[in-house]
């Protein structure tokens, strides 16, 4: 039986002798391989065309820079110039795109220094709302995401009466359907303290984080019979500001 060749005389043969002895001089098998295959493959391309060659040949180096014998291989048939330049493109390249990452890291590092600050802030208002104001304080606490109020640490106790608190409040859309009243109505009663908003929350929607309204039920409930002289009490302050407007300029306007 005669002996095998090696594998550098199975797969240099066709090669150009200063590219066989760049493999011949590889210590391992997969690189050699991997050199012979990259060689026939410029080789291939060189008979396409140039641009076609020096396309493949600078993906090669992009890839595979960390090998030097893909180097010696490109040079050899691409010359000395060309490796050089494409080595230089990529480490400018690679300078870039390290730079990207570096400004992305500092931006992510401020964010998270901002969540850390808000989480300080709502610690430190909580706190000073129940020396004050417990009542303000578990208002607060409802008023919360439930991230945020994790922060807080809230005791089972004080943590039931917050969830209690958010269960029993009422949507701006259950307040108009008790009274019967428009938005615009809703908001105008809200504003001047008639129907005060208990808390104001930030609800999660499909795309976008949505501020909502919510009142106490108790409140709701005594406006029940209020509704129709706050509207008796609006028509009558419109009344007064369209004489007001309807009042020629410098004159006194008439005792009602």
């Amino acid at each position: 039986m005669p002996r095998p060749r090696r594998c550098s005389d199975i797969f240099t043969k066709n090669l150009p002798e200063p590219v066989q002895k760049i493999v011949s001089g590889l210590n391992k098998f997969n690189k050699k391989r991997l050199a012979v295959r990259i060689a026939n493959r410029i080789e291939k391309r060189q008979k396409i065309g140039e641009n076609e060659t020096k396309q493949y040949c600078s993906s090669v180096l992009n890839t595979l820079r960390n090998n030097g014998f893909i180097a010696k291989i490109v040079k050899f048939y691409m010359g000395k110039e060309f490796v050089e330049s494409q080595l230089e493109n990529m480490k400018s390249k690679n300078t870039k795109k390290d730079l990207f990452y570096k400004e992305s890291s500092e931006r992510i590092d401020r964010y998270h220094e901002r969540v850390r600050e808000a989480q300080e802030m709502i610690k430190n208002t909580f706190i000073t709302l129940m020396d004050n104001d417990e009542q303000r304080a578990i208002r607060f606490a409802a008023s919360l995401t439930m991230k945020d109020r994790d922060v807080l640490k809230l005791p089972r106790a004080t943590l039931r009466r917050v969830i209690d608190l958010r269960k029993a409040a009422l949507t701006s859309t259950r307040v108009k359907e008790a009274l019967g009243c428009s938005d615009r109505e809703l908001q105008r009663w809200s504003e001047d303290g008639r129907l005060p908003i208990l808390f104001r929350r930030r609800i999660p929607g499909e795309r976008l984080i949505l501020p909502a309204r919510f009142w106490a039920s108790e409140d709701v409930d005594r406006a029940r019979g209020l509704v129709a002289s706050w509207r008796e009490a609006d028509q009558a302050r419109r009344r007064r500001a369209s004489r007001r407007s309807d009042q020629p300029a410098g004159q006194a306007p008439k005792a009602a």
